[in-house]
């Protein structure tokens, strides 16, 4: 009895074993399969969550158009096409592409300015190289108050770029200075575009503003191709500079200049107020005056810059504050290249400047302080320190030793 007992006890046991066996088999099964119906669902809401951008087209050459914003019946004006990007925009989050035809937007064309972008809204221009106007040319404005008034055509919004147009900056009918496209406390992406006119400025960018504005050309007889104002942040890279100055940064603004190329009638970069830009990686050649002028409170860092052609390759004046690091002040590595500058550097303040490590105009040692303006051409003025200079030699001793 005892041993028929034993075997059943057995018997019950490796039966236990084996339903244990089986529900975990199926526990897991289970578990496998919700793991792939959560991977099926999340794969499904991810397809629905990409969205194709909706287009809008404006063409002011279209002729008997219905305006339904399409390629074949597109708006006249970017305006109306704005409006109905703005509708969209109550019920859809889908990016808004506008493309623009080539063609004239000016207010005799219609146009209501200031433009004002919507975030989520890309500005798209449309290139045809054998239209008689190749690319949209957007010229026009109307009165916007920054602090001071100008003249603007595009009030730009974040989240949002504009690529692909001509702009020509103008003047308002009683004198107001225009610009082109104002960013103000907004940041979008300026990039691939023309910057012309006779007036203020291409781009002004104010308040905490952090646009990118990157693969520009600034021509035309403008004063400024672009001004900077506030605690802006502005990125500014690989454009080109041909207006009549530069970029202006001013107040409390912190640009970062890199690998542009700057050739103005008078001034590439200025820098004033309590602004602190990073400059580095240009080319400012053959600038009228000034490849860089460094004024009032500004403490700008100026590095591997190739400052050549210039009447002044850097100017220090206009106050007494300014703290430029133009190499070894702990900010700037030095690494400018100096070259046929009639003065490489003037420094008309009674502070010392720092500008270490840098290659000169001339690569005898000895002869570089010949292309700085400082303490020995003026009692007033502080040195200018270009002590461990980069690729000289000692050309007296040279000579001494043949």
């Amino acid at each position: 009895m005892e041993d028929n007992f034993e075997g059943l006890s057995i018997r019950k046991h490796e039966k236990g074993k084996k339903t244990m066996i089986q529900i975990r088999r199926r526990n897991l099964l289970s578990a496998v399969k919700f793991v792939a119906w959560v991977a099926l669902c999340l794969a499904s809401m991810s397809t629905i969550a990409v969205a194709k951008p909706i287009y809008l087209h404006v063409n002011n050459f279209a002729i008997r158009s219905a305006e339904l914003g399409t390629s074949s019946d597109p708006y006249l004006t970017i305006t109306d096409a704005l409006n109905r990007a703005s509708r969209l925009r109550l019920f859809a989050r889908d990016r808004i592409i506008i493309r623009v035809q080539p063609g004239f937007y000016s207010a005799a064309n219609g146009e209501r300015f200031p433009l004002c972008m919507l975030s989520g809204v890309d500005l798209e221009g449309v290139s045809n190289d054998l239209a008689l106007i190749p690319v949209p040319i957007i010229q026009g404005g109307d009165i916007h108050d920054i602090g001071t008034e100008r003249y603007i055509a595009v009030i730009a919004a974040g989240n949002a770029s504009i690529t692909g147009f001509t702009f020509r900056a103008i003047d308002g009918p009683d004198g107001t200075p225009g610009t082109s496209i104002l960013c103000d406390d907004t940041s979008p992406n300026i990039e691939r575009n023309r910057f012309e006119g006779n007036s203020h400025a291409g781009i002004a960018v104010t308040g905490a503003a952090h646009p990118a504005i990157q693969e520009n050309v600034f021509a035309g007889t403008n004063n400024w191709g672009m001004t900077l104002y506030g605690e802006s942040y502005p990125q500014i890279r690989y454009n080109e500079f041909y207006s009549k100055n530069g970029v202006d940064c001013s107040d409390n603004s912190y640009p970062n200049i890199d690998d542009n190329t700057f050739s103005c009638e008078s001034t590439g970069i200025s820098t004033k107020g309590d602004s602190n830009p990073t400059i580095t990686n240009n080319v400012l050649a053959e600038n009228g005056d000034n490849g860089i002028i460094v004024r009032m409170n500004s403490t700008p860092m100026i590095e591997n810059n190739d400052i050549s052609n210039n009447h002044t390759g850097i100017y220090i004046g206009g106050g007494s504050m300014q703290n430029p690091d133009i190499g070894g002040g702990g900010r700037s590595e030095g690494g400018n290249l100096f070259n046929n500058n009639t003065w490489d550097i003037e420094n008309h303040i009674a502070a010392t400047i720092m500008a270490r490590y840098n290659q000169w105009s001339t690569y005898c040692c000895e002869y570089i302080d010949n292309h700085i303006f400082d303490d020995d051409e003026n009692d007033l003025s502080g040195e200018v320190d270009h002590s461990d200079p980069s690729f000289c030699i000692r050309c007296m001793m040279a000579v001494k030793r043949f």
